[in-house]
């Protein structure tokens, strides 16, 4: 129950910025989080899942224990509605939490998964533990569809680990928003390791044990995995938030909605106003944590926002390859070998840490 006197600080979505202010603003207000499972998968670690490397339970969060552990109220149910007017956010379950305070951090929803037969037959890559829980016991042969980062890892570790067909569906490029360079050391790397690439395909339709393409091709397979670009998430349709072109949550260099001064928002649920075409990457949403933090409590203090975020421009950004070696690329430059799956592992290893609590949970095996 809520504390007479605390301000009340809601977060919804478990988003690598979210969970860095549930753990260091739980002395200032009463924080609940809202998430709709009660494990949350790591993006950086699920194509070691893929490839073998790591389990569901080593490369997620156990979200219950950790809320425990902070004193943070913990709500497993989806964020349905946002009533700016009562300031209350709405659960799927008819529960109603109140707020004065609001942080959006709950990831994008997955483009096309509304194609016909894509949520009954394809492994959508979100929510991540979930899809984790899939992918270690997914039968070859593999058909990934996507074009970006991690379709490309995943066909990479799932051909890899199995040395089973994988086939990776790709659009008119691969890795669009890549350095051409690093683009064409990962195609390199697909050929190394026997991954058919067909380019300029798109998937349109599934059904059991098949994927059909835009040019009426099908294509056999025993795991087709979804991991296509990101589409904004449902809730904030049904807001009255200031929203960009494209749906997601406009915010400021502070983070703070366009159109709410009580919400804030991190991640891929965002589109920065002064950085409208910014990527939707994890190294991006890691970093907006420390100004998510420190413009909460301003906001929850009833002061205005003291920090700005500005993206690093080519930050360090690393692609495991499931052979032990990682392709990366910063500042311009691109590399890879086992230093730089070393330095992967170490910075994955190293955040996970933070907020993982050891405790019982379903066996994923």
């Amino acid at each position: 129950m809520p504390r007479s006197g605390h301000r009340q600080l809601v977060l919804v979505g478990p988003g690598l910025a979210n969970l860095q202010a549930l753990v260091r603003l739980k002395e200032c207000c009463d924080a609940t989080l809202v998430s709709e499972g009660p494990y949350h998968g790591y993006s950086g670690m699920l194509p070691g899942v893929a490839g073998g490397a790591y389990s569901p339970s080593t490369s997620s969060i156990d979200l219950a224990a950790l809320c425990a552990r902070h004193s943070v109220n913990f709500r497993p149910s989806r964020a349905t509605r946002i009533d700016q007017g009562t300031g209350e956010v709405e659960l799927a379950n008819g529960d109603r939490i109140p707020f004065d305070v609001l942080s959006l951090n709950l990831g994008s929803g997955v483009l096309g998964d509304d194609l016909p037969g894509i949520r009954a037959h394809a492994t959508l890559i979100k929510p991540l533990y979930q899809a984790s829980l899939q992918l270690v016991s997914s039968p070859p042969p593999f058909v990934v569809v996507g074009s970006g980062w991690g379709a490309v890892e995943l066909a990479l570790n799932l051909r890899r680990r199995s040395h089973s067909p994988t086939t990776l569906v790709c659009g008119a490029r691969l890795l669009p928003r890549a350095l051409p360079r690093f683009a064409a050391a990962a195609r390199q790397e697909l050929e190394r390791a026997g991954v058919e690439l067909l380019l300029n395909h798109r998937a349109v339709a599934a059904e059991a044990r098949q994927v059909f393409l835009s040019d009426g091709k099908a294509l056999a397979f025993g795991t087709l995995l979804w991991v296509t670009g990101p589409r904004p998430p449902d809730l904030l349709a049904k807001s009255a938030l200031s929203r960009s072109d494209q749906g997601y949550l406009r915010v400021e260099e502070t983070l703070q909605s366009e159109s709410d001064p009580r919400v804030f928002g991190a991640g891929d649920c965002i589109a920065l106003r002064r950085f409208p075409s910014l990527e939707r990457a994890g190294v991006f949403a890691m970093r907006q944590g420390k100004v998510l933090v420190e413009n909460l409590a301003s906001a929850l203090n009833h002061q205005p926002p003291k920090t700005t975020y500005r993206p690093r421009t080519r930050p360090l950004q690393l692609m495991g390859l499931g052979d032990g070696r990682a392709l990366g690329t910063w500042r311009g430059h691109v590399f890879r070998g086992r230093g730089a799956f070393l330095l992967k592992e170490w910075i994955d290893r190293r955040w996970i840490a933070r907020y993982q609590v050891i405790a019982a949970r379903p066996s994923a095996f």
